[in-house]
């Protein structure tokens, strides 16, 4: 599957040149261009993506309001900025809330393809579904500490399923207890539903979760709340192997 970027630029040409630069010497990347920042936000509601660039200024929405934006919505999905101003209120702005890098206009070539690889290269791909937001978000951060690991988030089962259609992950951490129902009792056809991946379930009642399994099915791994981070890391080195 290959990753994709979405390309906010109000200035056409350049922003078709920068696609075909791009997509021509980055392999297995899409590029998906908007024109405006509230145009580029609807394709984020969308679709999924691995990366945004972003012109600073716009017409109506800037580039520093798009990556808040992106950092409010859509946490863990890296925004990167590009601006002829590089001393700007704007791109300070920007910076303050969480673009991740800063490309300098007119754009170099090597630097666009470097920027685009270490953000969209081959990755681990994380899904946690967890409907504690802290929680979540801890882990998120947590594992994303670790090069080549890349996670999404997603609250409830609805959600994983709809991030699963558009994203190929190398692995799921579950809560066993969600909004929408419990995931350990539907541990077989959670594995084919989120695309045949190993599976690790946390929970506060593990024998609990041992008793919901179906009966047949070789135990998952199960991690009991409260657990320190790295608990959850060596398991999921340990089912990625």
């Amino acid at each position: 599957m290959k990753s994709r970027v979405l390309l906010i630029e109000d200035n056409v040409e350049l922003a078709e040149n920068l696609q075909e630069i791009i997509e021509l010497d980055v392999d297995d990347v899409e590029v998906v261009i908007s024109h405006t920042g509230d145009q580029g936000l609807a394709c984020l509601s969308a679709e999924h993506f691995d990366l945004v660039l972003t012109d600073m200024r716009m017409p109506g929405m800037n580039g520093s309001d798009v990556v808040r934006e992106v950092r409010r919505l859509y946490p863990d999905l890296p925004a990167v900025v590009m601006t002829a101003y590089a001393e700007d209120e704007l791109l300070k702005a920007a910076k303050d809330w969480g673009a991740v890098d800063v490309l300098i206009k007119p754009v170099q070539t090597i630097q666009l393809l470097s920027t685009v690889t270490r953000f969209v290269a081959a990755r681990t791909r994380i899904l946690i579904v967890e409907d504690d937001r802290q929680l979540r978000t801890l882990l998120s951060n947590y594992l994303s500490r670790f090069d080549g690991v890349h996670v999404t988030q997603a609250s409830d089962l609805a959600s994983a399923m709809h991030l699963a259609h558009n994203v190929q992950f190398h692995a799921a951490i579950l809560d066993v207890n969600l909004p929408d129902g419990t995931t350990i009792s539907r541990h077989q056809s959670l594995i084919t539903d989120l695309g045949e991946i190993p599976l690790i379930y946390i929970t506060g009642n593990r024998d609990g979760a041992l008793e919901a399994l179906p009966e047949g099915l070789e135990p998952p791994p199960i991690i009991s709340k409260p657990f320190r981070p790295n608990e959850l890391k060596r398991a999921l080195d340990e089912v990625l192997r």
